[in-house]
Order: structure tokens, then C-alpha cells, then sequence
């Protein structure tokens, strides 16, 4: 992820708490910010954390010069809400290559307890890897997946 918005112009797009987690843990650290929060909330123009948040409406409308080199990152969690803002967005001029997934492999470090317990609990962890692995294990099934 850190390689794909390095050298790139970028957008995200959920203003939840996945969002904010990106913002604050994971711009912050990288010294480098989205140029807009694209949310259905934000029926006219704010700030999300400081960010110019908006609608996909108005979002296309003020960055619609831009569409082809900008990466929009989803931190949407939902998967069906997911699909529906890739659809969204395709249909809407972006194409399918500039649009990533935040959420699905690091929604966890945005849980309070789970980053205390990383940062303060780690020996924890490291004792009982194989048995949190295993468990994680569990929900590869077909209808955990969906």
C-alpha cells in the first residue's frame, strides 16, 4: 500500500471509522494525505480531519481533470457496500486499475484494544501465534467469506 500512494495523488473514499484509521495511522505516519474523504454523508463540502470531505457527486465534479491519474483507496469494511462503490465508481470514469481496498487486510490495527494489546501485549501474541492463526483459520469457509 505504502508503494502505491507513495508517488501518487489519492483520494479516499468512506469517512467511518476505517477512514479515520487511515488517516491517522496510516497517512499521518507516511507524512502524506488524501486530497479529499468521498462519503455519502457529506451532502455539502467539510473537513474530515482536516481533509476536504464531500460527496461522489461533488467529487467529480471539482476532480473530473484528474480522474485518470488519481488512486481512490476504499475504507469502506462491508463487502457488498464495497462492490456497489467499485460499480460506482466505474461507471463514473474511473478505471478499475486506480481503485484499491484498504480495509481488507488491516481493519484490525483500527480496533483501540487490539492496537493496545499489539503494542503492550505483544509477548502474548508471540506465545499463542499458532493457535490465533488457527482460529483465524475458521473463518475461511464459504460462508464466513461472504
Amino acid at each position: 500500500m505504502k508503494k502505491q500512494i507513495e508517488d501518487r495523488k489519492f483520494v479516499i473514499y468512506g469517512a467511518g471509522c476505517s477512514g479515520a484509521g487511515f488517516i491517522l495511522e496510516f497517512c499521518q505516519k507516511l507524512n502524506k494525505f488524501p486530497l479529499a474523504v468521498i462519503d455519502k454523508r457529506f451532502e455539502i463540502e467539510k473537513k474530515f480531519y482536516g481533509i476536504p470531505a464531500m460527496n461522489l457527486e461533488k467529487f467529480l465534479s471539482k476532480f473530473s481533470k484528474d480522474l485518470e491519474e488519481l488512486l481512490i483507496v476504499i475504507t469502506v469494511g462491508k463487502k457488498e457496500y464495497k462492490k456497489q462503490i467499485v460499480n460506482l465508481l466505474i461507471k463514473s470514469g474511473v478505471k478499475k486499475e486506480n481503485i484499491i481496498s484498504f480495509v481488507n487486510n488491516f481493519w484490525a490495527i483500527f480496533i483501540p484494544w487490539v492496537k493496545y494489546f499489539l503494542e503492550k501485549k505483544k509477548s502474548f501474541y508471540l506465545e499463542n501465534k499458532e493457535k490465533i492463526l488457527k482460529t483465524l483459520q475458521l473463518f475461511q469457509d464459504e460462508i464466513s467469506i461472504k
